[in-house]
C-alpha cells in the first residue's frame, strides 16, 4: 500500500486536510502532520532559535490515520515528519487549502511552502487547494482533490511538484481539468493603518487577465481545476553565460 504524508498551512484541524485524510485513507496509508494553529502566508520559512513540540491528534471517525500537531510551520512539519517521526512517504500531500494558490501566491503560501520543502528533501508532492476562505463545496471539491493524487501518484515523474486547484462551486458545474500557466497577481502595496496604530494586509480582489486564457486564475474562475507544475530550482540558467561573459569583461 503506498504510504502518503499529509501537511497543510490551516493547522492540524482545519476542515480541509480532515476531509482529504478521509478520502484517501480509504485506498492509501495516511499520516497527517500538520501545524498546531493556522500559519498560513509563512512561506517555506523553517524555526531556528526557538523549541518545537508535537504532541498526537485523534480524528474522530479516522482512527486509522496517525495525526500530529507540530509548533512550527508547515515547512517545519514536513522536515518533522520526515526526520523525527520516521514517515518515508510515496509522495506528500499539502492541503485541501482554505483559499486560492494561484500565480504568485506560489511565493508566499504556507500550503505551497511544506510542498517544496518536501521535494528539496527527495519527496514528489502535490499541493491542493480550493477558492474560498469558507468553501461552500468543500466535499466535491475533495473528491476532485483526491483524484488529483490518484493520478499524481502515477506520474511522479512528470513533475516534482503539482499545484492543483479547484473552483468552489457544486461538482455538477466544474467543466474539467485543464493543465495551467501561473498567473501574475499583485497584492495591495500599502497596509492599511488601523485605530490602535497597526497595519493590516487590506482584503483586495483579483482582476483576471484576459490576455492569458492558460493561466490557472482564469480558467478556475471559468469552471475548470487547474493542474500547474511548478519548479523550485530558482536558478535561471540561459542567465549564467551572459553573467559570466559580462563579468570576465568587467574584471578586464
Amino acid at each position: 500500500m503506498k504510504k502518503i504524508l499529509i501537511s497543510n498551512d490551516d493547522g492540524i484541524l482545519a476542515d480541509g486536510i480532515i476531509e482529504i485524510a478521509r478520502l484517501l485513507s480509504k485506498k492509501y496509508e495516511v499520516v497527517c502532520v500538520a501545524p498546531d494553529e493556522q500559519k498560513s502566508g509563512k512561506g517555506q520559512s523553517i524555526t531556528f532559535r526557538q523549541e518545537l513540540y508535537c504532541k498526537e491528534v485523534k480524528y474522530a471517525g479516522l482512527e486509522h490515520v496517525s495525526a500530529f500537531a507540530v509548533t512550527g510551520t508547515p515547512a517545519d512539519c514536513v522536515k518533522f515528519a520526515i526526520g523525527n517521526l520516521k514517515v518515508n512517504p510515496d509522495i506528500v500531500v499539502s492541503g485541501i487549502n482554505l483559499g486560492a494558490n494561484l500565480g504568485t501566491d506560489v511565493w508566499y503560501s504556507g500550503t505551497l511552502g511544506a510542498a517544496t520543502e518536501a521535494v528539496l528533501l527527495g519527496y514528489p508532492s502535490i499541493a491542493l487547494s480550493v477558492i474560498s476562505h469558507e468553501p461552500d463545496y468543500l466535499c466535491d471539491a475533495a473528491e476532485y482533490c483526491a483524484e488529483a493524487v490518484d493520478f499524481y501518484i502515477e506520474n511522479t515523474d512528470i513533475c516534482r511538484l503539482l499545484s492543483v486547484n479547484v473552483p468552489n462551486i457544486p461538482k455538477s458545474e466544474i467543466k474539467g481539468v485543464k493543465i495551467a500557466t501561473l498567473s501574475k497577481r499583485n497584492y495591495p502595496l500599502e497596509y492599511e493603518k488601523q485605530p490602535d496604530g497597526g497595519y493590516v494586509m487590506p482584503k483586495w480582489k483579483f482582476c483576471i487577465d484576459e490576455t492569458n486564457k492558460d493561466s490557472d486564475e482564469y480558467l478556475v474562475q471559468m469552471g475548470y481545476v487547474t493542474y500547474t507544475p511548478v519548479v523550485t530550482d530558482r536558478c535561471e540558467y540561459d542567465r549564467l553565460k551572459p553573467l559570466a561573459q559580462s563579468f570576465e569583461g568587467w574584471k578586464k
